[in-house]
């Protein structure tokens, strides 16, 4: 198990924090999750999550690492209002295209040759262009579901840092001691909570947070002895 000393202090991209000026009172905590097991990755993993949460001072200017949890992060640069942008100009160059081929429907050279334009319906390149709208219809919708699932309003890179921890703490002690790591968390996340943000006031929530990702172990399995 690594010293208390060495698993006090984290150097971040802020700078090198001491994990006490962190958690405060939730320090109380934090040592017992060490007597159980964990070791320095915890004050770094939280330290982490603390950096992400609150406003971070680098010479005279603030920094809001959250605003990594971004539409541009998440959608190769694009907005948000870019992205539907573009999938409504694909839907118009798709219309534009079916409409250029009108005039070309059903004339008797396709015919002759065998070729895709026979007929209005039921071609081999009517199916082709009905088969891309519905592809696009399903990237519209996919779009907004990723977005409301995933997108900068739930922050999936605060989540993915606190499951990281949820998860680290279940490896190294054997149990999930949900009341201590409520404590630390909500210590790293800070006051006032970030919009959209988790809130961890007790045990319950840390646990209704976790059960919700299914972050629990499998049924029938025996836990360790350690206690919370």
């Amino acid at each position: 198990m690594a010293s208390k000393s060495s698993a006090r202090a984290f150097t971040s991209n802020a700078g090198r924090v001491n994990i006490k000026d962190v958690l405060g009172d939730a320090d109380r905590a934090f040592e017992r999750l060490l007597a159980w097991g964990c070791g320095r990755h915890l004050a770094g993993l939280l330290v982490l999550l603390h950096t992400s949460s609150v406003p971070s001072r680098r010479g005279s200017r603030e920094l809001y690492f959250r605003r990594a949890d971004s539409d541009e992060l998440m959608l190769n640069s694009l907005s948000r209002k870019e992205a539907r942008a573009r999938i409504t100009q694909a839907k118009r160059a798709l219309e534009r295209f079916e409409n250029a081929l009108t005039p070309l429907r059903g004339a008797r050279i396709w015919r002759r040759t065998g070729d895709t334009l026979v007929g209005p319906f039921g071609s081999r390149l009517n199916r082709q262009l009905q088969s891309l709208k519905r592809s696009l219809e399903r990237a519209s919708e996919a779009l907004e579901n990723a977005l409301h699932e995933v997108g900068p309003k739930v922050h999936p890179v605060a989540s993915g840092k606190i499951e990281r921890i949820v998860r680290y703490v279940r490896d190294k002690t054997g149990q999930y001691h949900d009341s201590e790591v409520a404590e630390v968390l909500a210590a790293a996340i800070g006051e006032p909570v970030p919009p959209g943000y988790p809130r961890f006031a007790d045990a319950d929530s840390l646990k209704s947070w976790r059960t919700d990702r299914r972050i629990v172990d499998r049924s029938g399995s025996k836990p360790e002895v350690y206690k919370s």
